[in-house]
């Protein structure tokens, strides 16, 4: 979770001078060591933004044009005539990245960054100079592609050497194949605030992820304010973005785009998904685990795990988040009621718990504070407490939310959250299962392989487990657990509708219900 400071424009003061600056607005952060200070104190990680270019009025102007740094290209000086305000600030030239001497030199132009405590970088802006603009690596319109991953490569090369301990991060507009080794994100760019262009935003995650880039976004609520403000919209796009690898609202009209801008209803909302967000964490960033491993992304096409059914081929309007959950945005205005299509095998609503056959086509209420959600029978999803921020409590108690069907099985990953000790073997993977067999539901938690010591001490598993009636009995390592009152803390008890919970499971662990 992170605050981005956003650069000056016009009027509108930012976290440095203007467009082509590194140094901090002074006018709004006369002591820039300690509002950023502050901010690391409200738990918040920090990234700034910038563009690819230099001011000629900046302190390094002179520098990097004696070096050869400096295109002779950047943004258009504007006639006075044309400028929104008087310290409008224009005539930024493009840094030549093509040069290796002029990447490192760049990063050392951010360290003072580094010292105030900057987590990452949004690197906007990133399209390159223009076709007849001559680089050091050859001609613009050579290098058209490539522009944005040599700068990306810039500060991944210098996190490397300042920070090795750390991992890169970078949110980008733009990239190519091979961005994810430097830690780059993407996001979709300066779209509009309407239906039609949240409709186009899953296909376009989609396909990037199957390119091999894994971490994608977009301006929730829409950058431009192409029509009016509409709530819905940003309650419905807020929905979709709770299950986007990278959730943030951005726009130019940057106060409708803050949770609480539409009201009690829609705040309450917003809350909502972003508290199911983090609930669903410790299942997410598994999926984060398997996608550095694997290659697979996290927001999945339904073709990917169902090939065989021609319906998914080029089905973009839902996907699934993992294997598991199938995620069907909302994405036309004044809809209360959503078509989903459901592959092949058993589908539950998130919501109300009814089952579905697939493959099938389904109808399903949608009310503007329901996002169509679905979990695979055979699903075992780790979940985790509510948190105002990440890392603000031990993970000592995971949820482990159970759909039987037959041998089903999660991979739980764990590390540090901040390192890269992961890359030396530091974490820890706990394997959560579910097998039926003989009117018997049994439910293990493995003992870690790796790293144990990442995990809490005397770390405890509660089990919610999919079942319409209470079992007969319910054993916990060979021993039968008394029945409780629901919501109790430890035993088990059942909710008297759908499921039953079994709480205080050990790792390793092993429980089983019997019906």
């Amino acid at each position: 979770d992170g605050l981005i400071l956003l650069s000056t424009y016009s009027d509108f003061r930012g976290w440095n001078r203007g467009v082509g600056h590194l140094e901090c607005e002074p006018d709004l952060i006369p002591d820039p060591a300690e509002l950023f200070a502050a901010l690391k104190r409200e738990n918040m990680h920090l990234v700034t933004h910038e563009y690819p270019v230099l001011h000629r009025e900046s302190p390094l102007w002179a520098e990097a044009k004696a070096k050869g740094y400096l295109l002779e290209t950047g943004y258009p000086e504007l006639s006075p005539a044309s400028r929104p305000s008087s310290n409008y600030r224009e005539g930024q030239r493009h840094i030549d990245f093509s040069k290796p001497e002029a990447r490192s030199w760049w990063w050392r132009q951010h360290r003072h960054l580094l010292d105030y405590g900057v987590d990452g970088w949004w690197l906007d802006g990133g399209e390159g100079p223009p076709p007849h603009a001559e680089l050091f690596g050859g001609p613009g319109s050579m290098l058209h592609n490539r522009y944005d991953l040599l700068r990306q490569q810039a500060f991944f090369d210098g996190e490397a050497q300042d920070r090795p301990e750390k991992r890169a991060f970078m949110l980008c507009r733009s990239g190519g194949a091979g961005m994810q080794r430097f830690g780059a994100a993407c996001w979709s760019g300066d779209i509009n605030n309407t239906f039609a262009a949240l409709e186009a935003q899953p296909g376009l995650g989609l396909n990037l992820g199957l390119s091999g880039v894994p971490y994608w976004g977009t301006d929730i609520g829409g950058f431009y304010s192409a029509g009016p403000e509409s709530a819905e919209l940003f309650a419905r796009w807020f929905q979709f973005g709770a299950f986007c690898p990278i959730f943030r609202a951005h726009g130019w009209n940057w106060r409708k785009r803050l949770p609480w801008a539409y009201g009690d209803e829609i705040e309450a909302i917003c809350r909502r998904y972003i508290e199911l967000r983090y609930r669903l964490m410790p299942y997410t960033y598994s999926l984060a685990w398997q996608s550095h491993q694997q290659g697979v992304p996290l927001m999945r096409p339904l073709a990917l795990d169902h090939p065989d059914d021609p319906r998914c081929l080029e089905l973009s309007s839902e996907y699934l988040w993992g294997d598991d959950i199938l995620v069907a945005p909302v994405t036309r205005e004044g809809a209360r009621h959503w078509p989903v299509y459901l592959p092949r095998g058993k589908w539950y609503d998130f919501w109300t718990q009814e089952m579905h056959a697939g493959p099938a086509s389904v109808s399903v209420e949608a009310p503007l504070e329901r996002l169509p959600l679905f979990v695979r029978a055979g699903a075992v999803l780790p979940l985790g407490p509510g948190m105002q921020f990440a890392g603000e409590r031990e993970t000592s108690r995971i949820t482990v939310l159970v759909y039987p069907q037959s041998d089903s099985c999660f991979s739980l990953y764990e590390d540090d959250g901040v390192t890269t000790a992961y890359r030396n073997g530091q974490y820890a993977l706990t394997q959560l299962s579910c097998a039926i067999a003989d009117g018997t539901i049994t439910c293990r938690v493995a003992a870690a392989l790796g790293n144990e010591s990442l995990l809490p001490r005397a770390r405890r598993y509660d089990f919610q487990i999919y079942s319409p009636g209470p079992p007969r009995a319910v054993e916990l390592g060979g021993q039968q657990v008394a029945r409780h009152r629901h919501n109790e803390e430890e035993g088990w008890s059942h909710d008297g509708e759908r499921f039953a919970f079994v709480r205080g499971v050990p790792q390793p662990g092993e429980l089983r219900l019997f019906f």
